[in-house]
């Protein structure tokens, strides 16, 4: 017998469930959201993260990484059911689904004000954030996150004006790695906390074009932060002079970078293995 016929119906309320999370103001309000994609669900799945229901089609039943996704679901009674391929489709943010999506319970620090950002960065130990200033783009968010992770950031706060850290493109492209990073928040006021963490002694690495240190002469201080503004207008006026500007030196004839391409050169060059200076 295959394993597809073991499985049991997405069934009419489970449907009536993940088609709430296709809505911000749910997503919000149940703290649950949806992640699409086999990889993401089973980095989702490796670090335990709360995952409530596996909805796939029949087709991803033969992928490779199934079974590893199976096993660990199976291991803490996650349900998975099948679905039909229109109905995977219509709850995914993708022109072509990847036919497998979970719910999973989890929120950011949200709405928090600018002392309890600072209480929980400083009690958490954190010495290397990520601060976005009103970066909209999903794809560029959820490709920092990425970046984040893969870099050991110990956090990522997301400026007033940034999108949502559940928002479908955004998950899809951090592939999983909203679930690594110890610290995510949003809808910060940024100005005050950069401010509170100047104050503990902490250094703030804001990008710019042009201007400022260059690459790979940056060598940062014990605690830091870099801050990234948008593509289309770099940091805001009320944040223009915070900290100290830094910029990538170019040789070639662009005059910018994608703010998700500049962020990962970035934090790749300042978390090098170089003595931090004293």
């Amino acid at each position: 017998m295959t394993v597809w016929r073991l499985m049991e119906p997405l069934s009419r309320n489970e449907l009536r469930v993940l088609r709430g999370l296709t809505s911000r103001p749910v997503r919000r309000r149940r703290g649950v959201f949806l992640l699409e994609g086999i990889r993401a669900l089973r980095t989702a799945l490796e670090v335990d993260a709360d995952v409530r229901l596996i909805a796939v089609t029949d087709d991803v039943l033969n992928h490779p990484v199934f079974p590893d996704v199976q096993a660990l679901a199976e291991e803490r009674n996650i349900p998975i059911k099948l679905a039909a391929p229109e109905i995977v489709m219509e709850l995914s943010d993708t022109t072509t689904s990847p036919g497998i999506l979970a719910s999973v319970a989890w929120q950011p620090v949200r709405e928090a004000q600018p002392q309890m950002i600072c209480e929980i960065v400083l009690a958490s130990g954190a010495r290397r954030l990520l601060c976005l200033d009103a970066v909209s783009d999903p794809g560029n968010v959820g490709s920092l996150l990425r970046a984040a992770d893969a870099f050991g950031m110990d956090g990522v706060l997301l400026g007033t004006g940034s999108v949502e850290s559940t928002n479908p493109k955004v998950v899809r492209s951090a592939v999983g790695s909203l679930f690594n990073l110890p610290i995510v928040a949003e809808e910060v006021s940024l100005a005050p906390v950069l401010q509170q963490l100047q104050e503990q002694s902490w250094q703030v690495l804001r990008a710019e074009a042009r201007g400022g240190m260059a690459l790979p002469s940056v060598i940062p201080e014990a605690k830091w932060v870099l801050l990234l503004g948008s593509e289309a207008h770099g940091v805001s006026d009320e944040l223009g002079a915070t900290g100290e500007a830094v910029h990538i030196e170019m040789r070639g004839a662009a005059g910018s970078l994608n703010v998700a391409m500049a962020g990962g050169i970035l934090l790749h060059g300042l978390t090098e293995d170089r003595k931090p200076a004293v």
